[in-house]
């Protein structure tokens, strides 16, 4: 899948080149643009282009939000209490570390999965 947005990155960036030649100097790099700004023109195909990406990136992002969802409820396969590592931070507090961070936010409140009130118990990170 980052192949073939890799691909369409790179052939979106040939046709803007193609549409845009007075935009770039000899050696390909991107001239500087004056006090006026000016429209970068987009032919049809680079807007075809650029919706076939966008379409490949959001099925990405749901493909790794579906992967977040399953890793919790393997977890929760093992049991509904449970320990993560805290950290101290500079005023004092207790945090999660940043794995257990994310974590918490996708597992939300323990007790809607049939866990008890004290369902997350500190581990000392080390």
């Amino acid at each position: 899948m980052l192949t073939s947005i890799c691909r369409l990155q790179r052939q979106m960036d040939r046709q803007r080149r193609a549409a845009n030649p007075e935009r770039y100097d000899e050696k390909g790099r991107l001239k500087k643009q004056g006090p006026k700004k000016l429209r970068w023109k987009q032919s049809k195909r680079y807007q075809a282009t650029r919706r076939r990406k966008a379409s490949k990136e959001r099925k990405l992002a749901a493909h790794r939000k579906s992967l977040h969802g399953r890793k919790v409820h393997e977890v929760l396969a093992l049991g509904v209490n449970f320990g993560i590592p805290w950290l101290s931070c500079e005023s004092g507090e207790l945090r999660p570390c940043p794995p257990g961070e994310a974590f918490l936010k996708e597992l939300g409140p323990a007790p809607a999965y049939g866990g008890s009130e004290n369902w997350l118990f500190h581990i000392p990170a080390f």
